[in-house]
């Protein structure tokens, strides 16, 4: 069962219609740190069925036949960071556990995971919050972007005004992510030497992250690094894993040009 949760704060809602129109969800959960007996609840419960309405006439468009549904969740407490981390945790956890325990056949949508979303101006408590939840093995990732046109990229190619707000979010790597991304390197010593030569390589080039590389590039570099080339073939092998793990560590773009992520870099240091 795939969650969306929104913390309802600075203007986040403007990105929670293009991100639903991109990203499937079967339920949004819109939580804020205020009372149920005031506005902002009442506003947020006013904002989740405009929210609900605008999706369904978006997918009707679409002949998607698909529901989501929509639950507001009022924290009721300070907004102070790690009071919002406790709480928020607290309900993530909650809600958790009350999917898990549904009797058998009423939730046929798969086990649940979470998907956090948050932009520059959200309160740190909600990062903190996420970043121990994934500590504890909660399914959680966490995506995050700028509400704003950023005219301050490194590369021309890059800005692109025309994007649309759903389509602009990064995914942030989690604390329980990297420790699982690690495990699964150390059980594959091959393919974690193929991570290291490329996180070398991009050292090698001035740690110009955005740079894209060749396998062949990887291959000649590694000649370089440990005294024994890699095969183009081998690293074709390793690279299939290292693209499909869920983060990516290797993104692929086009036919024969590759990048490491930011999940890729968190990871490669310490291996």
């Amino acid at each position: 069962m795939k969650t969306l949760v929104v913390p309802m704060h600075s203007s986040i809602g403007s990105a929670v219609p293009s991100y639903l129109e991109r990203n499937f969800f079967h339920r949004v959960i819109l939580v804020h740190p205020w009372s149920e007996n005031g506005a902002a609840h009442h506003n947020a419960q006013a904002l989740g069925e405009y929210f609900r309405s605008r999706l369904q006439r978006y997918r009707l468009q679409q002949k998607d036949p698909r529901d989501t549904l929509f639950k507001i969740e009022a924290m009721n407490c300070s907004q102070k960071p790690l009071e919002i981390s406790d709480y928020f945790g607290q309900s993530i956890r909650r809600d958790f556990g009350e999917v898990n325990n549904q009797e058998e056949g009423i939730n046929d949508s798969g086990p649940v995971v979470y998907d956090v979303l948050l932009v520059d101006e959200t309160p740190v408590g909600y990062t903190i919050g996420t970043m121990n939840l994934s500590a504890e093995a909660i399914p959680v990732k966490c995506h995050i972007t700028s509400l704003g046109y950023d005219i301050r990229k490194p590369l021309r190619h890059e800005f692109n005004p025309e994007k649309r707000i759903g389509e602009t979010f990064e995914e942030i790597p989690l604390i329980g992510q990297i420790h699982d991304a690690k495990e699964m390197l150390r059980k594959r010593p091959a393919t974690s030497r193929v991570l290291k030569t490329i996180h070398e390589w991009y050292y090698e080039n001035g740690s110009n992250w955005q740079a894209p590389f060749k396998m062949k590039e990887i291959s000649e570099f590694s000649e370089q690094l440990h005294g024994k080339r890699i095969s183009e073939n081998v690293i074709a092998n390793h690279m299939k894993f290292l693209i499909d793990n869920d983060p990516r560590i290797i993104v692929k773009h086009g036919q024969s040009n590759y990048q490491i992520s930011r999940f890729g870099r968190s990871i490669a240091w310490d291996i």
